[in-house]
């Protein structure tokens, strides 16, 4: 997709009001049997042996992670919106270790949408009012699908 075609889809997500996870239940059920079931699938697959956490008071439902060490890890965090998750690590070179095309090609089989980074970095314009948790910086498209309310 293109930068103007990702941005009108997170706005065509973003409900005025559904802050923290969609109105729809089914939604959010849904999200957390999958998320285990992404978990499962690509421990099966490439044997990752990757490590759950959920999350609460937060846009998203919570991350795979693999640690290596403080420096270097990488984690696969699942929003409640939209079935959105990203990728996100460091360094850049124990990411390009890993197996991440195949991951997002498994993630995306099972009906996942896979967002890059670049794009949730750009500037949030949407109707929900999304606070910058690190900074003062106006809020990010980050903000308002993988980070806390």
């Amino acid at each position: 997709m293109t930068q103007q075609e990702w941005l009108a889809f997170l706005q065509e997500l973003d409900t005025p009001g559904d802050i923290e996870y969609p109105s729809d239940i089914n939604i959010v059920k849904s999200i957390a049997k999958d998320f285990e079931l992404a978990r499962d699938a690509i421990d099966k697959r490439l044997e990752l042996k990757l490590k759950s956490t959920v999350t609460q008071d937060a846009s998203f439902y919570g991350d795979l992670k693999k640690v290596k060490d403080y420096d270097h890890w990488f984690s696969m965090r699942f929003s409640y919106f939209g079935r959105l998750f990203t990728v996100r690590g460091t360094p850049q070179s124990y990411l390009d270790s890993l197996p991440l095309t195949e991951i997002i090609n498994l993630l995306e089989d099972m009906k996942f949408v896979y967002v890059p980074m670049e794009i949730l970095e750009l500037p949030y314009e949407g109707p929900n009012k999304v606070w910058r948790i690190a900074d003062d910086q106006p809020p990010q498209w980050w903000d308002r699908y993988f980070s806390y309310v």
